[in-house]
């Protein structure tokens, strides 16, 4: 049963008849993302999951310390998230934070005896801070092998949660390597670059991974920033990778991992136990299909070129021209970026306004388009939703002024369409955006459920958004996430969260995920739809 990212994602649905009478026979819950849902609402229902077996309540106020109140014995694979902001006080025992084991604070020791007696076979730890990445890999020494452990860190408790960076100075660096206690590991970074105040260039920085034994694993090390993408692997993963085929990617054969460069951006490591991994054919294939869509298949149309980083099988385009196909392109893939950047060192030429009206054969079975600085013409938009009736996913990037953006009349043929389309995923990226008449829009599109907005602008929102807020909230009933980034005041910026809040609460949406945050400052737990690539790679 999956919750989560839908009307039924909040605290009461655990309550309807319907959920008790089918909670004997749920296997799999996720709970992801569910906003009030707290420990003391789901302890109640704790006895009656007798069959679940996997349990997801990441992104919720569930945290690690609060396990032992709502796990059931029969769980063996758990999302949570691992620190609760209380934890941090300058006041706690420092020993107690460092080792995270069976000492003195009764918290943590009924967690670390819990996952012992749970024997968890995947473990997947979100963390909201960047500091003290090494815990988690620490803590799960003391427990019994885990098959899969996986630790995802967010910067979404920075500066704009009031949380201040003096009172989160790390500790004491944890000493020697971390003992090898999994078959396998996965660590995402998700835009470390953004709020981190240490020392980039520091080894100590990333914790758990600068500690790993880098004799008992095989290691994969991924980096994206600005556009390019660094590569680090263990001998025997670097067949995997085609290094020669992009100038904006570097592969670096290392090991152990040496970490002697800035570490920014979007990462992901995955490590294997050598000693419990077979690194056979069928591991390889399976690695293979694991970076799927890791990497777009990159098009260079002037050079009538294809591209790829590795040797996994890709349903990831990205076009650098798309004036004409002249036959080169075909079978185009469910996911499609348009962009004006070219890896093969070129310069698109765009002779006129893309409109794709004669090749949206190509486009037709498409589910994911992402538009990034392309030239198109009035029409484009039109064109798209009247043909493309299997896309739900629809990503507008839009910062260049000169002429070759797209233009006021192909923005407003995005917003006239909305109603041609079964949309369930807008992101856009504009400047001065009429809340208005894009609120009014988006009540057209009676789809949509999750939305981001990247506003670069200054303006506050003027009063008569409150009538198209309260419409548009009534009207898309299938909306979980309202998600708006804009470059405004404080005060205006509760005004706009005000009005919005305002609106769902009479409407009595009462899952409904609301943030409005300054520009580039807070993290969208539900961001993940409008890229393929875990490392954020956009064009």
């Amino acid at each position: 049963m999956d919750l989560s990212r839908s009307t039924l994602a909040t605290a009461k649905t655990l309550g309807l008849e319907v959920f008790q009478n089918w909670s004997a026979n749920i296997v799999e819950l996720n709970l992801s993302g569910i906003k009030d849902l707290t420990a003391d609402q789901l302890r109640p229902y704790k006895e009656s999951f007798t069959s679940l077996k996997t349990l997801d309540i990441t992104f919720t106020k569930i945290f690690l310390c609060d396990l032992d109140k709502i796990c059931c014995e029969s769980i063996k694979n758990i999302g949570i998230n691992f620190f609760k902001p209380h934890f941090f006080k300058p006041s706690l025992n420092v020993d107690i934070l460092r080792r995270l084991g069976p000492h003195k604070d009764k918290d943590w020791t009924n967690i670390s005896e819990l996952f012992k007696k749970q024997k968890f076979e995947k473990v997947h730890f979100i963390l909201l801070r960047f500091h003290r990445l090494e815990f988690p890999i620490k803590f799960m020494e003391d427990i019994s092998l885990t098959k899969d452990l996986k630790i995802t860190l967010a910067d979404w408790c920075g500066h704009c949660r009031g949380m201040s960076c003096e009172e989160y100075e790390p500790f004491t660096d944890f000493a020697g390597s971390s003992y090898i206690n999994f078959e396998k590991l996965s660590y995402i970074f998700r835009y470390c670059h953004e709020t981190s105040q240490r020392n980039h260039q520091s080894p100590e920085w990333l914790g758990g991974i600068s500690n790993l034994n880098y004799t008992q694993i095989e290691y994969i090390f991924i980096m994206h920033y600005n556009g390019i993408i660094r590569i680090c692997v263990s001998p025997k993963m670097s067949e995997i990778f085609m290094p020669n085929h992009h100038s904006n990617i570097a592969v670096r054969v290392q090991s152990p991992l040496s970490v002697n460069f800035k570490v920014r951006g979007n990462i992901v490591l995955k490590a294997w136990n050598a000693n419990l991994t077979v690194f056979d054919d069928d591991f390889f294939e399976a690695l293979l299909l694991e970076l799927t869509d890791y990497f777009p298949t990159y098009v260079c149309m002037r050079r009538k070129t294809k591209m790829n980083a590795t040797q996994a099988p890709s349903n990831w385009y990205c076009i650098d021209s798309c004036d004409t196909y002249d036959g080169f392109v075909d079978n185009i893939p469910e996911n499609v970026t348009l962009t004006d950047v070219c890896r093969k060192g070129y310069l698109p030429e765009w002779n006129q306004p893309i409109t794709l009206k004669i090749e949206l054969g190509f486009f037709k079975n498409i589910t994911f388009l992402s538009v990034r600085d392309v030239f198109l013409k009035d029409d484009f938009f039109g064109h798209i939703f009247l043909q493309c009736k299997k896309l739900h996913t629809l990503d507008v990037f839009i910062q260049k002024r000169d002429t070759l953006c797209l233009g006021k009349d192909c923005t407003l043929s995005l917003f006239t369409n909305l109603h041609e389309t079964r949309l369930k995923n807008l992101r856009l990226h504009l400047r001065d955006i009429d809340y208005s008449n894009i609120f009014n829009s988006f009540s057209k599109c009676s789809s949509l459920e999750n939305i981001h907005i990247c506003d670069q602008r200054d303006e506050v929102v003027d009063e008569a958004s409150n009538k198209s807020i309260l419409l548009f909230m009534e009207k898309c009933s299938n909306l979980y996430n309202l998600f708006i980034e804009a470059e405004m005041e404080t005060d205006d910026f509760e005004v706009l969260e005000y009005r919005l809040n305002f609106a769902a609460k009479k409407l009595a949406k009462d899952h409904l995920s609301i943030q409005v945050c300054y520009y580039g400052c807070n993290f969208n737990p539900f961001a993940d739809v409008f890229n393929p690539s875990p490392l954020d790679i956009t064009q």
